[in-house]
């Protein structure tokens, strides 16, 4: 059942039907509370939504699941410079410097874009 959920939030994620998607997802969650990509499909959504204190703690809680995933890293970095956490973000820019150089340069750019912006 939880992947049948995710599915359907997925698809309807695609269709551009968040809030839908997010309903999906929380039934997921309900079902399976550490199911990582649940967690980080929603957590993605939120983004989408700029929801991103709680994109953050979404990503964050994939984290305890998967301390090494790259995109999690990469994704909650650009929430929490989108909240103004820039400490936050230039933390994950570190892990990923040294686990995942090519996307350590993407967020690097991304990290000085918004420097520039201000």
């Amino acid at each position: 059942p939880v992947e049948l959920l995710r599915d359907f939030a997925r698809s309807a994620a695609l269709d551009g039907r968040l809030a839908a998607a997010e309903g999906f997802f929380r039934r997921a969650h309900g079902l399976d509370p550490r199911h990582f990509g649940v967690l980080f499909d929603w957590a993605v959504v939120a983004h989408r939504q700029e929801r991103l204190a709680e994109a953050s703690e979404l990503y964050a809680k994939c984290l305890t699941l998967k301390s090494e995933d790259v995109d999690t890293r990469f994704n909650l970095a650009l929430a929490q410079l989108g909240l103004g956490r820039r400490e936050e973000a230039e933390r994950q820019l570190r892990w990923l410097e040294r686990h995942a150089p090519e996307v350590a340069r993407t967020l690097a750019q991304a990290l000085a874009d918004a420097a520039g912006g201000k």
